[in-house]
């Protein structure tokens, strides 16, 4: 079969055209691996970002390539395919259980959806700024069909191009090589065979360098994600007629003639998607609250509302106040002492909550201290942000390693580096045995005579005949050097090697235009002379 589809291909093409297209082949097939789609098969997954989530990285409108992977680690930006919203491109931020948290960079909550390893396309591979603008304009019809011309053009240049020293017409009956009565070849397949051994094991060879040199096993990040919340809000009471029934709520003016004593609750939770029920319970922690009263020019002074208390659990709520009005006669008192009078001062109010336990069988320990900050004057008192209370969370990682079983991608299938290494060595093995007989016996034809290594050397390129039939076709014969001439002449024309074994005399020709072109090798000389010729050298 080899020799076979050999035959018809150099029949159907010539030797420029064939190898071109060979080329085309090889390119598209890198091409393929590298980029193919993954809706058709392929590796990469394309998105467009359409969102402002991954900001500031990543903008709307950019082209984002991404590779599937055999595993994906904590911190990987990936694709996955989310059941209602679709294409999402995502950080990996923990994982629990099989499945992956994600979220937006530029998002303050976490994704809804958590995928499996097998639902997530591809890891961020590189990205095209602003590629979406270069697809719309490709879609247009007149942009694409241009593209489609000049692919086209590319391609078919592969056949119009003539093959150099192949334009002259060819007058007579023809090639041999042309006619399609050709009788049959030997049918000697020990090359091939070996050829096609050789071939595996050299992949087998590949495999196995790239297995031996890569580790059984390897650590990967797999930080423990975690996130402090706290939810601040404040009421008073005020004479009637100036809020509404309710009193004073969050986001309301606190006016100090009115209302001196506020009433602040603070609500602390700590949420881990790792943490079990017992570690949960296990946590330990202090927490306080204090208010800090500070000038432009950084003159400060702090009041103490809540001492350090202890609470167990992944969460505690405390309720405290602080009179305004004592803190407006510390300015006051500053000022009259000072002589420097300012219209506005800031007020902070300071959580602060020291938590330590286990995560995920890991000792931890974190300190959480955000800031509500608040505008004060001798008038009012009012927040800086916030409408309906204060949201405030605080994210963090808990650094962590994890020793998994190394894999291999190998045209986008995963194999584990253990079996790699056991089907390398398995392949080289068999293909050694498998090409110990060829191997042997084609060595022994080629020390047997000059024209079993010829048939040896040029196998694909022979063609068995009859003998006295190449004489019956024409008249006017060429006798050349050596075989290498007419090898090189089968070579220019795309040709194949008539062999005609005439009572001990081998005849090899090629016919072109209806010369014959032949080498003559007599076993008879070579035998008498007790040794093998060179068939590069005249030996008629």
């Amino acid at each position: 079969m080899p020799r076979l589809f050999l035959q018809i291909t150099m029949k159907t093409f010539p030797l420029q055209n064939l190898q071109a297209i060979l080329f085309l082949i090889f390119i598209c097939l890198m091409l393929w691996v590298g980029f193919g789609p993954i809706q058709l098969g392929g590796p990469v997954s394309y998105v467009i970002i359409s969102g402002n989530s991954m900001e500031p990285e990543f903008q709307v409108g950019d082209l984002v390539l991404a590779r599937r992977e055999s595993f994906y680690q904590l911190n990987d930006q990936v694709v996955y395919n989310h059941p209602k919203v679709g294409y999402v491109f995502h950080r990996i931020i923990d994982q629990n259980q099989g499945r992956f948290t994600l979220k937006g960079d530029n998002n303050e909550w976490l994704d809804s959806h958590q995928p499996t390893p097998e639902d997530i396309l591809g890891k961020f591979w590189f990205k095209i700024p602003g590629a979406s603008d270069w697809i719309t304009a490709l879609r247009k019809p007149i942009n694409f069909t241009g593209l489609a011309v000049i692919i086209t053009a590319i391609i078919g240049s592969i056949f119009l191009i003539p093959e150099k020293g192949s334009g002259r017409k060819k007058k007579g009956p023809g090639r041999i090589m042309e006619k399609k009565n050709r009788p049959p070849s030997s049918g000697d397949y020990r090359q091939e065979i070996l050829f096609i051994l050789g071939i595996l094991a050299l992949a087998a060879l590949a495999l196995g360098l790239i297995a031996f040199t890569r580790p059984l096993t390897m650590e990967i990040v797999d930080d423990i994600f975690y996130s402090h919340q706290g939810d601040f809000t404040y009421t008073a009471s005020s004479e009637p007629g100036i809020y509404d029934p309710a009193g004073i709520k969050t986001g309301d003016p606190i006016y100090p003639r009115l209302a001196c004593q506020v009433e602040m609750d603070f609500e602390y939770k700590f949420f881990s998607p790792r943490m079990t029920s017992a570690e949960k319970n296990d946590l330990t922690g202090t927490f306080s609250l204090r208010a800090v009263v500070i000038d432009p020019d950084s003159w400060n002074r702090s009041q103490q509302l809540i001492s350090d208390y202890h609470f167990s659990g992944s969460s505690t709520r405390a309720d405290s106040s602080v009179n305004i009005c004592r803190i407006l006669n510390m300015v006051r008192e500053k000022e009259a002492k000072t002589g420097a009078e300012v219209r506005w001062y800031t007020l902070k109010i300071i959580p602060e909550v020291q938590i330590s336990g286990k995560l995920a069988g890991i000792d931890f320990e974190d300190t959480y201290q955000p800031e509500i900050n608040f505008n004060l004057s001798e008038t009012v008192l009012r927040k800086l942000d916030g409408e309906d209370g204060f949201q405030l969370s605080q994210e963090g990682l808990l650094p962590n390693t994890t020793e998994i079983e190394n894999i291999l991608t190998i045209f986008d299938h995963h194999i584990r580096v253990l079996s790699a290494r056991k089907t390398a060595a398995l392949v080289l093995g068999l293909c050694f045995l498998g090409a110990v007989y060829p191997a042997w016996s084609l060595y022994r034809d080629w020390k047997s005579s000059s024209a079993a290594r010829i048939r040896v050397q040029n196998q694909p390129l022979l063609i068995d005949v009859r003998e006295g039939s190449l004489k019956k076709r024409s008249q006017k014969v060429i006798q050349v050097m050596t075989f290498t001439d007419l090898r090189k002449m089968a070579g220019r024309y795309g040709a194949v090697i008539l062999h005609e074994d005439d009572g001990g005399t081998h005849i090899y020709t090629i016919e072109d235009g209806g010369i014959l072109y032949q080498f003559i090798l007599e076993e008879g000389s070579e035998a008498a002379a007790g040794e093998l010729p060179n068939t590069d050298e005249e030996t008629r």
